[in-house]
């Protein structure tokens, strides 16, 4: 047989051995305690209806009256439950990650807000030589998107160094996903692009007369 999981599906299977239930005392004594062997069945089906639950119910209560049934469930819920707790760790990290993620792209627009308002003597000199506005827009954008990547390179490196953490929050999936970096790092740069356009248009607004003669 192949290693099982029992209880924890971060931690590593653990030797075992499958022996015969008959071979099994039905209690077994821990120092002063003593405590009664629960035994658990494994039926594949491809029904989950109310009417199979007790045919398994009443075929077990007929061949062992002394044993009471309970506890049944789906093997997709019972290793659901056994993930509760990584869950729900995951979903605090998503949480704080989209309230990152909030606070990343008002801080985009409001650095590039800022930056055309600083540059605007710069930018009219431009498009008083002959730049067009979209020449300019386009500048600022490359800059900003420029700086989105080095955002992304710094979080790939993190995300590499914090493999060893971050494995342990993971059950079916590689720690370096290659699928999941690539569309993460594209999402990012597009909000980052997204967050710059939008107060780089200010460039079209500015007053080549009014700013030349103000500076």
């Amino acid at each position: 047989m192949g290693n099982v999981k029992q209880r924890n599906l971060t931690l590593d299977s653990r030797p075992e051995a499958y022996v015969s239930y008959q071979q099994m005392t039905t209690r077994v004594t821990f120092g002063w305690t003593e405590s009664r062997m629960h035994e658990s069945f494994i039926i594949r089906t491809h029904s989950t209806s109310k009417a199979l639950m007790q045919n398994v119910r009443r075929t077990i209560s007929e061949r062992a009256p002394e044993s009471p049934v309970f506890g049944i469930a789906m093997v997709e819920q019972t290793v659901s439950n056994a993930a509760t707790f990584w869950r729900f760790v995951s979903q605090a990290f998503e949480l704080f990650s989209a309230i990152a993620l909030i606070l990343a792209v008002i801080g985009i627009y409001g650095v590039v807000s800022y930056s055309v308002r600083e540059r605007s003597h710069d930018l009219a000199i431009r498009i008083a030589l002959g730049a067009q506005h979209q020449q300019v827009l386009g500048l600022i954008l490359r800059q900003a998107t420029m700086l989105g990547l080095v955002g992304v390179a710094i979080g790939l490196t993190a995300s590499f160094a914090a493999t060893p953490l971050m494995g342990k929050f993971l059950y079916g999936v590689k720690p370096h996903d290659t699928v999941t970096l690539v569309l993460v790092s594209t999402l990012l740069i597009a909000i980052t692009f997204v967050a710059s356009y939008f107060p780089a248009r200010q460039v079209s607004k500015i007053d080549l007369m009014r700013t030349l003669r103000h500076e």
